[in-house]
């Protein structure tokens, strides 16, 4: 094996460590941004006044 192809390889172990790492950002962002939307979803639910038939307006369980 010659010094170019030991050189070509190291480089692309590298770009794909990199490219990982970048992967492994963007998916703890997005799942970090989705925890937020969940957090904001269930706040909005709890806000809404449920419909009963007896007219008595009280909270939705989301936790049913």
């Amino acid at each position: 094996m010659d010094i170019g192809s030991v050189l070509s390889m190291a480089s692309a172990l590298q770009t794909q460590r990199v490219e990982q790492a970048r992967l492994e950002h963007t998916l703890r962002t997005v799942k970090d941004y989705q925890d937020l939307q969940g957090e904001m979803v269930a706040k909005l639910l709890a806000s809404i006044p449920s419909v009963n038939p007896d007219g008595v307006g009280g909270r939705v369980d989301i936790t049913a």
